[in-house]
């Protein structure tokens, strides 16, 4: 009965949660936050949101430079996916904790990152583009902003599910730039193709993105 009644105070604790920025998630967990908005050149506003360290580090910053990895998010999500779970196996605090200046991106029409400087998003024009745009685009836009800001030469890479195709297309497309800058890559559910998913428009999709 114990162990049923924890669980279910540790469900209703998350679900508190439910609702809450990453400010606040960051705030009542320990953790410092930082905010950037960068522009890429095709001109999609985004955000880059940064956990350098808990609240601890700010009145005593540790002597040793930090390691940086950039986390991306999947598709139809954005970076809250990284927090919303209990601080102990919640993927962004836990490489906060483990010594990891961590950055999470927001790609081009998610929700921290719906705005152009040109077009509104209701513009048809505004969603005209695909995750090759996200492996082009949007993380060297990222990357370059983590790596200046830093001062450091390479960085460290998360991504689940779509974060891993943009980096698989990036990869592909632009070898020597990530080859430089990208010093391990962690694929989380990994997807190189849509072509064989069994769902009939994500099939149909994927052999036919451009006409479509």
């Amino acid at each position: 009965m114990k162990t049923f009644l924890s669980a279910v105070l540790a469900a209703t604790s998350l679900a508190s949660d439910a609702y809450k920025s990453m400010g606040q998630l960051c705030m009542q967990n320990g953790f410092d936050l930082q905010s950037y908005t960068l522009v890429t050149d095709d001109g999609y506003v985004l955000s880059l949101y940064r956990i350098p360290g808990t609240l601890q580090e700010i009145a005593n910053p540790p002597t040793e430079q930090k390691p940086a990895v950039l986390m991306m998010h999947c598709q139809d999500c954005d970076m809250m996916e990284w927090v919303v779970n209990s601080p102990e196996v919640a993927p962004a605090f836990v490489l906060a904790n483990e010594g990891y200046d961590v950055w999470m991106g927001n790609n081009r029409g998610s929700k921290y990152s719906n705005t152009h400087v040109t077009m509104s998003k209701d513009d048809k024009d505004y969603w005209d583009f695909y995750q090759e745009e996200m492996a082009l685009q949007d993380l060297p836009t990222f990357i370059d902003y983590i790596l200046g800001k830093t001062g450091l030469d390479n960085i460290s890479y998360v991504g689940h599910s779509e974060g891993t195709t943009q980096m698989f297309m990036g990869a592909s497309l632009m070898p020597e730039y990530f080859k430089e800058r990208i010093n391990v890559y962690l694929a989380l559910a990994p997807v190189a193709s849509t072509a064989n998913i069994p769902t009939p428009i994500i099939r149909k999709a994927a052999h036919f993105i451009r006409e479509i």
